[in-house]
């Protein structure tokens, strides 16, 4: 496991010795092993990730299924800031790494005050969300993309459109509409775009093992979502993007990343 020069100062990747949930979960506590141990673990990378967007996108949603594995369709908006963190293993648990991530309530008026650099200074990505369900929020990631680029222009956008499980009851030209546009979207800022779902769930832990790809360069397969999607009117594309990272060979081969919070 390498990372690559550079990576910490340009890509918002920090170290830290111990671990700490932002939703009120008890610190990791010590084990009692060796100081090669604890020397192991202070260097843990942490890898933070921001997530913006227009009110009730589904940015808390994403975040609360990536990191506790639940879905509460009556989530309320969000106000001023939430972070949680999960640690994902690496290459059979030989390594880990934890990932902050940070959600800013949807409002123009938070983002336009100390809200929005609290989120965004020292990400490493940049989550651009949106619900597919309502094209305006698509439209207003442009300007949320300006001010977070404002702040932080190292991170790595990233293109996240939510709730696709809903898509079903739109007009097919909607779903023209929707797809066109983000994909035209994700073209023009060089992000990767995902469609997901965290209330079935979809897609939700493959965002974030792109995530590590893009920054760790891992060898990776890249595969379309099928089986339980057949019902639905189009498969969501798991990823539009240039990755530039060798594809791994044999699908049957061992998964390299694993998930533990």
């Amino acid at each position: 496991f390498h990372r690559p020069v550079g990576l910490n100062a340009m890509l918002g990747l920090g170290m830290r010795s111990s671990h700490t949930d932002g939703q009120g979960s008890s610190p990791r506590h010590s084990t009692g092993q060796p100081e090669a141990s604890a020397a192991a673990e202070h260097q843990k990378p942490i890898v933070k990730v921001a997530l913006v967007g227009d009110c009730q996108v589904g940015k808390t949603s994403l975040m609360q299924r990536y990191v506790e594995g639940t879905f509460d369709d009556s989530q309320l908006a969000t106000q001023g800031v939430n972070f949680m963190e999960k640690e994902v293993s690496m290459r059979g648990g030989a390594h880990t790494v934890t990932f902050s991530i940070w959600d800013i309530g949807g409002s123009h008026q938070q983002n336009s005050g100390a809200m929005l650099p609290l989120v965004c200074n020292d990400a490493a990505v940049i989550l651009l969300v949106f619900d597919l369900t309502r094209p305006e929020t698509l439209d207003g990631l442009r300007k949320w993309h300006q001010r977070a680029r404002g702040c932080n222009k190292c991170a790595l956008p990233f293109l996240v459109g939510v709730k696709y499980d809903l898509l079903l009851d739109c007009p097919p030209a909607d779903l023209a509409h929707i797809g066109t546009t983000a994909r035209t979207f994700a073209a023009a800022i060089d992000a990767p775009l995902v469609f997901c779902a965290p209330s079935v769930p979809i897609n939700v832990a493959a965002i974030f093992q792109i995530i590590l790809i893009r920054l760790f360069g891992l060898r990776h397969s890249v595969q379309q979502i099928r089986g339980k999607l057949d019902h639905y009117p189009w498969h969501p594309p798991l990823v539009r993007s240039r990755l530039s990272c060798p594809q791994r060979s044999p699908p049957s081969a061992p998964a390299t990343l694993s998930h533990r919070h």
